[in-house]
């Protein structure tokens, strides 16, 4: 019979096996005493207000920066153009600093306002006039794979040196051959087991449906805020609330053609994430901290981070089971597709089509997958990436076999 080791009967060789431990940050998050990013002041420290884009996909005409540098406080109003250490074609969310000519998702920055206070920020910010022309819109799965749909990229999709899925679980990417993939799809894979007709044979019920689930902002407490802080010796310090330091780093010096030895990467006391926070701000408020040769903090409100993050992507499920009397399972098929929004920086149907396959055994399967790019924000992470989709039509297949079964 095992003996508990828990509590006062834990032996005393062990150091932390069995004993209570308390929570490491506890006590400061409890008396009010932890530190985040937004309680940062930095000498000389200037403010950032972005301005986004309120359409989903239109052409910049012009922007109207006299109104804004005329507000007491505004030091400097930046659209793209004016980031000089910024030369890389924008291919991800964390690589959209901000909106070169054409805006493709609501939310998209375009100008940053540099205020020497916040309310200096603000009140530059809503003096500044952009005047937009509306363009076609692909606004989801559905318009974006109709026949004759506009292109998403005309000229090609971008493609990204990063990863964003790649924090989140290791799968094989699809295929991103431009001449090979339908109109708006940055890639397709395919996965096989067995000989899914054979398994339909034998089947006894046979059932197909289609689910659908939409876009999922995390929700964390805390928005998305960082501070920029270059010094003398040319070393640029980000303090940022992040779940990945190490993206961070990579990000802020491939984007803005920095040696890795001179970024530095303070993680934060941090809010919430829920795999929302892997980088996003952190480029271009060191981007403007190294114009303005000053420390910068960019802090987003509610509304703005619901409008430019990156929110778990809608996807769309159809999903067809065998299965005998019994309810064994004789065969699975899946065809899947993940609403990307903008970007091609993720691959999101991989993970998903895992997660479909391993709850359940079966002889025979065949899942196919596409990443469809629409004018969305770009999407991201969410607590175990596309298990909440993946969860949601299984279990409502099987509970639906279940009651035809009589089981």
């Amino acid at each position: 019979m095992s003996k508990s080791i828990s509590g006062e009967n834990a032996p005393s060789q062990f150091k932390y096996i069995g004993k209570p431990r308390g929570t490491i940050d506890a006590p400061e998050k409890l008396k009010g005493q932890a530190r985040y990013t937004a309680d940062l002041q930095l000498p000389g420290m200037l403010h950032l207000r972005p301005v986004l884009s309120p359409h989903a996909h239109a052409r910049i005409v012009s922007i109207d920066k006299e109104a804004a540098l005329a507000m007491p406080g505004v030091r400097a109003v930046l659209d793209a153009s004016d980031l000089t250490h910024w030369r890389k074609k924008a291919a991800s969310r964390v690589g959209a600093l901000l909106a070169r000519d054409e805006v493709m998702f609501q939310g998209h920055p375009v100008v940053v306002v540099v205020g020497e206070t916040p309310q200096a920020a603000w009140d530059g910010a809503s003096a500044v006039d952009i005047d937009y022309e509306e363009l076609d819109v692909v606004a989801d799965i559905a318009s974006a794979l109709k026949p004759g749909a506009p292109l998403v990229w005309p000229n090609g999709i971008p493609r990204d040196e990063s990863d964003v899925s790649g924090d989140h679980g290791a799968v094989e990417k699809g295929d991103s051959d431009a001449a090979s993939l339908p109109p708006n799809v940055h890639s397709m894979n395919s996965y096989t087991r067995g000989n899914i007709n054979e398994g339909f044979a034998a089947a006894d019920v046979v059932l197909e449906r289609n689910y659908r689930t939409g876009i999922v902002h995390q929700g964390y407490m805390e928005p998305q805020v960082c501070v920029a802080s270059p010094d003398p010796m040319g070393i640029m310090t980000i303090y940022t609330s992040t779940q990945g330091p190490r993206t961070v780093h990579n990000d802020v010096s491939r984007l803005l053609d920095l040696p890795h030895t001179k970024v530095k990467v303070v993680p934060m006391v941090i809010g919430g994430g829920f795999g929302g926070k892997h980088g996003m701000l952190e480029p271009l408020a060191a981007a403007v901290a190294l114009e303005m040769k000053a420390p910068v903090k960019l802090e987003l409100t509610r509304t703005e981070d619901f409008m430019t993050s990156m929110p778990a992507p809608a996807a769309e499920v159809w999903l067809k089971m065998g299965v005998k009397q019994d309810g064994t399972i004789c065969a699975i098929q899946a065809r899947i597709d993940v609403d990307n929004g903008v970007f091609a920086a993720a691959w999101w149907s991989g993970l998903l089509a895992q997660l479909l396959a391993s709850g359940y055994r079966t002889p025979h399967l065949k899942i196919d997958c596409r990443e469809v790019v629409t004018h969305k924000p770009m999407a991201g992470a969410y607590r175990a990436p596309t298990a909440q989709t993946a969860s949601f039509a299984m279990e409502s297949h099987m509970d639906e076999l279940a009651r035809s079964l009589k089981l």
